[in-house]
């Protein structure tokens, strides 16, 4: 409230994350985090919070990834590309917010950024689609610079209310810059 916004309605039921799962994601040299359909970030590793900042620190209603990407404004800054960025991330959401088949926790979420982001409110009556779960995205680091990463999301068998998303150098290099 006092950044004049709503808050973020409570996350829905946090699926579980097993011990395995969450050993194989700290084995990741390169930033990776699993989310819910619905965006909510559940689990991650140190190379995500030297991207990202730490999860651990942030309200779990907060921990949503098209949440952070509209309404906090050190996400924004980090994209120089945000415009495009953020229309394709709400493309994609929208495809997911499609499949909730009327989970009142996807409409609570997108009244809450309909009240918190202008460019929310006026592009997510537009209609965009998109099924694209891989592509480059950049980021402006304070340590690291603009560094630039391939992204792609899986589906996590056996647990189909989570998806693994990677990011990877596009050239090649196997692992994220050092801190």
């Amino acid at each position: 409230m006092a950044q004049h916004r709503p808050p973020l309605a409570a996350t829905p039921n946090v699926p579980t994350v097993s011990p395995v799962l969450q050993t194989f994601l700290d084995s990741l040299p390169n930033p990776a985090y699993l989310k819910t359909p619905r965006w909510d970030v559940v689990a991650w590793n140190s190379a995500a919070v030297a991207l990202f900042g730490d999860y651990a620190l942030m309200p779990p209603n907060e921990r949503n990834s098209l949440w952070l990407t509209f309404v906090d404004p050190r996400y924004r800054q980090m994209r120089p590309d945000w415009e495009q960025g953020a229309r394709q991330a709400l493309a994609k959401f929208r495809l997911d917010h499609s499949q909730a088949n009327g989970d009142p926790a996807f409409d609570a979420l997108v009244e809450a950024l309909r009240a918190a982001s202008v460019e929310f409110r006026h592009w997510w009556p537009r209609q965009d689609v998109t099924e694209r779960s891989e592509g480059i995205k950049r980021f402006r680091h304070e340590t690291w610079g603009e560094v630039e990463f391939a992204y792609t999301t899986f589906l996590v068998e056996g647990a189909s209310e989570l998806r693994l998303v990677t990011f990877t150098p596009p050239d090649g290099a196997c692992r994220a810059p050092r801190l």
